[in-house]
């Protein structure tokens, strides 16, 4: 009796030949398998192998096997019988006949494989016959290896006698720079059976753990290597085993998973892309019981276990050489393509995605950089590369690559709304908490939902962030808009408006700011221009240079473009231009030139603040510049305007305070008392949080004018009042100040002023 094994099936289709064809064995596998070879630039059959195949001595490759064990590839091995052998072969029927009996007749094949396989015998047309040949030959394939002399190999130790097809396939051929984590992950391995390696997706654990298990083979008796399918016990269940003879999935399960329970700790079991959070596969925690060894790949957080996290590959040159394996000219474009490497991120897949378009597309690396700068998971190019992953070869643009990946549409709608909006968070991350309350969220379920699927990053405490590719990817996926993103971006917006006010995440709201300027759809121009002209106003306050910046290009491409833009925008726009050139370039021209530019335009506007504070504006560019008689006659005019309308805000307020600043610069000291007074006594009624800053500086006043006892009252007076929002430390630091102030000017400080503070002394 012949065994159905792959080497007797292709001996029958090989003496069926037609005489006049002269066929290799390679040019019959290649025909055999067009559809496998075509899919993997990569790979190249060799003669000693494909000969060993054919007689039954070696098993066929497991790359070629992982193909068509996919459910998508399966059909094309009938495919490329019909097109490729069919004609070739003399008589199509009798070449059925002979493999329908060699399969008939094995007694090692179930009777309901056998049915499977078979049904439909004798076909009708020639597409079943081929069909017919492919299935025959895919089932011998996945088949415990058969010896040639129709013996079972015996390896009575062997896992692999009764588990059928579950070879580790070998890492990619380009695999590199990982020998230190590799041996770190061993040594965790000595000491957990259950680890989980983690990372963000396309970082490379899949051909980590596969590397792993090539590099340290002989410490397991035997590796086991499993594809995540959705479902742990559908993946149990739907694992071949040599002896199956259930009918009933239920029995089959319980059959497999009794064996893969009572596993050695000397087996080791890789399950492969277990992308999924910890509780939605109800299985995991009886998985997690087996006596063998497991790891898993995922993206997910799994709190349960051990885990292992893959970074970027931080060294630069290793990256470079993988590039060079896909980009013949790298040499020749080393600087393009080291800044590449930086652009996405040392992002290992998308390095190899960005060579291979350099390799195969229209575009130079020069122009896929500058792409890559404004976005690293998108280079604007629709050239089409093939790559191989898990086992998968896929056809795609760059982005498709990435998109597929990340697999965004698998989300539901509120959680692709949480990560919208948080691309707009900067990488040093937001306190989860701080992040519902501005998104206006209910809870942190759905935030921690996608912490533990492995999209949000939580390196430490509560705080949370995006890596850069995350967002990028999700930037043109889920396209974050003005209006999509309407109460976040309003929340943002309401924080930059109260100007005055010391905030200690200021940097956080500047940031964000900036980056809902840089990302979101700007699908309401009137909005997104109030946004960006108020973000300004809390920049400014900070005098944070790039946010500055970033908002007067924004708002000039805006003015430029000529939408939905009023007098008062330019005006504001000439006024913002004007404070850049005085505050970071010391251009004084320039900036009186911009400012006289914003007042004129403002002079047919009926807005008496915006008009104030243009000439408040005009004012301080001429005290910065040393011009005190063009400083006090803008910022007179500026409080003028105020008080002829009777207008009282925080913007006034600050606007007096600064003016008796400069008074005192000017040595006007008692008018400068008097100035901030009067203020103090509109800050009360307007419940100002200027007031204990009023309160400091007159008492500055008195101390310059030599008027102690009334400093040191006033100065009492502002610690209360600083004691309602400053920290200890902050507050110190104002009666140090103070204590400084006095002594300076000749004031002997005892221990019996400032009793209500009890100031440190210097």
């Amino acid at each position: 009796m012949k065994y159905c094994t792959f080497g007797n099936t292709a001996e029958i289709i090989l003496e069926n030949l037609r005489d006049d064809e002269s066929l290799t064995q390679i040019d019959f596998i290649t025909k055999l398998f067009e559809s496998f070879y075509n899919s993997d630039a990569d790979y190249s059959f060799d003669s000693a192998s494909v000969s060993r195949w054919i007689k039954g001595t070696a098993p066929v490759t497991s790359l070629l096997k992982s193909y068509y064990m996919n459910d998508e590839n399966r059909e094309n091995i009938g495919i490329d019988i019909e097109n490729n052998l069919l004609s070739k072969i003399v008589d199509i029927d009798m070449t059925v006949r002979n493999i329908y009996d060699l399969l008939t007749n094995d007694t090692s094949v179930s009777e309901r494989k056998k049915r499977e396989l078979s049904d439909g015998f004798p076909f009708e047309n020639d597409t079943e016959k081929c069909d017919f040949i492919g299935r025959v030959i895919l089932f011998a394939l996945e088949r415990k290896q058969i010896s040639p002399d129709n013996l079972l190999v015996s390896k009575t130790d062997s896992v692999h006698d009764r588990v059928i097809g579950a070879e580790v396939p070998p890492p990619c051929k380009y695999f590199c720079g990982r020998e230190k984590e590799l041996e770190e992950f061993h040594g965790i391995m000595k000491t957990n059976t259950k680890v989980f390696v983690t990372g963000i997706p396309g970082i490379g654990k899949s051909e980590f753990v596969k590397a792993y298990a090539k590099k340290y083979r002989k410490e397991y008796s035997d590796i086991l290597y499993f594809n995540y399918n959705g479902d742990l016990k559908n993946m149990i269940t739907a694992a071949m085993f040599a002896d199956d003879i259930y009918d009933d999935r239920e029995k089959t399960f319980r059959n497999h998973h009794k064996y893969f329970h009572n596993l050695g700790n000397s087996v080791l079991m890789i399950i492969d892309n277990f992308n999924v959070s910890e509780s939605a596969d109800k299985f995991l925690n009886l998985m997690l019981l087996y006596n063998c060894r497991i790891i898993f790949t995922t993206r997910s957080v799994i709190e349960s276990a051990v885990s292992f996290e893959l970074k970027e590959i931080e060294n630069a040159d290793i990256l470079y050489s993988l590039a060079g394996k896909f980009y013949d000219d790298i040499d020749k474009n080393k600087a393009a393509v080291t800044e590449i490497i930086k652009a996405v991120h040392h992002h290992t897949f998308a390095v190899e995605l960005a060579a291979r378009v350099m390799q195969k597309g229209l575009h130079t690396p020069d122009e896929i950089l500058e792409k890559l700068k404004e976005n690293s998971a998108d280079p604007h190019t629709t050239d089409k590369v093939n790559v191989r992953k898990d086992g998968i070869n896929t056809r795609a643009t760059y982005f498709e690559h990435l998109k597929i990946l990340c697999s965004f549409d698998t989300l539901d709608d509120e959680l692709k709304n949480v990560m919208r909006n948080m691309v707009f968070i900067p990488e040093s991350g937001i306190r989860s908490r701080r992040f519902a309350k501005l998104l206006v969220l209910a809870d942190l379920n759905s935030v921690n939902e996608l912490i533990e699927l492995g999209y949000i990053n939580n390196s430490s405490a509560d705080i949370i962030s995006l890596h850069p590719m995350i967002r990028d990817i999700a930037i043109q996926e889920l396209l974050p808009s003005f209006k999509k993103c309407s109460a976040f971006i309003e929340n943002i917006h309401a924080l930059c408006l109260n100007i005055g006010q010391y905030f200690d995440d200021h940097e956080l709201i500047i940031s964000t700011s900036v980056n809902i300027m840089r990302y979101s759809v700007k699908d309401d121009i009137p909005a997104y221009l109030t946004f960006v002209e108020d973000s300004f106003g809390f920049m400014d306050n900070y005098r944070d240079e790039n946010g500055m910046y970033f908002a007067v290009s924004e708002m000039n491409n805006i003015i430029n473009c000529g939408e939905s833009v009023t007098a008062k925008d330019k005006a504001l726009f000439y006024n913002y231009r004007a404070r850049c050139k005085s505050v970071f370039e010391n251009d004084e021209a320039k900036a009186v030139y911009y400012q006289q530019k914003a007042l004129k335009i403002a002079g047919n506007i009926t807005d008496p603040v915006l008009l104030a504070n243009l000439n408040m504006n005009m004012g301080v560019i001429y005290h910065d510049s040393g011009n005190r008689t063009m400083a006090k006659l803008f910022m007179e005019k500026a409080i003028s305007i105020y008080e002829t309308n009777e207008i009282v805000t925080a913007d006034y307020i600050a606007m007096k305070k600064n003016y008796a600043a400069v008074l005192s610069n000017y040595d006007e000291h008692l008018k400068a008392h008097t100035v901030l007074l009067e203020t103090a006594r509109i800050a009360v009624k307007a419940n100002s949080s200027e007031l204990a800053g009023l309160l400091f500086d007159a008492a500055c006043a008195d101390v310059r004018m030599r008027f102690f006892d009334e400093a040191i009252h006033l100065f009492n007076e502002s610690f209360q009042e600083y004691e309602k929002y400053l920290d200890d430390d902050s507050l110190n630091m104002r009666k140090q100040t103070a204590a400084y102030l006095l002594e300076k000017y000749g004031y002997i400080l005892s221990d019996t002023y400032f009793p209500e503070t009890s100031i440190q002394r210097l």
